[in-house]
C-alpha cells in the first residue's frame, strides 16, 4: 500500500519511525524522521533516534551530530550520551570518548555500559587494576538481568588466567 507521508502529523510520524527502528526497518525509520526535519519543528527526540539509526547504519559523523544535538538539548540524558560516547570512540577519538563516558558516570555511576567500556579502555592503557575496580562494580551493582554482569565476568576470569 503506497501513500505519502504527508497525511501523518509530526507526533504520528515519531512514533511510526520509533516502530520501525524497533523492528529493523530502518530505511523507513530514517524516512519518517527526514520528513520530520523538513518540517520545521520537531520533537528534540527525533535527534535521539536519528543519532541510533545513523549508528548502526555506521554513518557515525552523522550519529555524533545528531546525538550531540540531542544530548545539548537534553544535558541530564544518560543512555544517549553514552551512546555518544560509542559513535566518538568509533571515529577514533578515544580520549574524548572516555571523557564522555567520565560525564555519563557522574550523572549515573553504576551505568554498566560506561563502566564497561571505561574498564575496556584502561585495560588496553594498561591500568589493570582500574578496570578491575570498574569491572567488580559492574557485577556488586548492575541488575541481575544486565548483559554487562556476563561481559565484566568474562574479562576478569581471562584478566585472572594470566596471573
Amino acid at each position: 500500500m503506497e501513500y505519502s507521508l504527508d497525511i501523518f502529523d509530526k507526533d504520528e510520524l515519531f512514533a511510526l519511525a520509533q516502530h520501525d527502528y524497533e523492528n529493523q526497518r530502518l530505511d523507513q525509520a530514517l524516512a519518517k524522521l527526514k520528513k520530520m526535519l523538513e518540517g520545521g519543528e520537531f520533537p528534540v527526540n527525533v535527534f535521539s533516534l536519528l543519532g541510533r539509526i545513523y549508528a548502526a547504519l555506521g554513518l557515525d559523523q552523522r550519529a555524533r551530530v545528531a546525538l550531540e544535538s540531542f544530548v545539548e538539548n537534553v544535558p541530564d540524558v544518560v543512555p544517549e550520551h553514552f551512546h555518544l560516547g560509542m559513535v566518538v570512540r568509533n571515529l577514533g577519538d578515544i580520549e574524548k570518548a572516555v571523557s564522555i563516558w567520565n560525564d555519563v558516570l557522574e550523572k549515573a555511576p553504576n551505568f554498566p555500559p560506561a563502566l564497561y567500556h571505561k574498564a575496556l579502555y584502561l585495560l588496553d592503557s594498561g591500568e589493570e587494576q582500574g578496570a578491575i575496580e570498574l569491572l567488580n562494580r559492574i557485577i556488586e551493582t548492575a541488575n541481575d538481568a544486565d548483559e554487562h554482569i556476563a561481559l565484566a565476568n568474562d574479562v576478569l576470569s581471562r584478566l585472572s588466567m594470566r596471573h
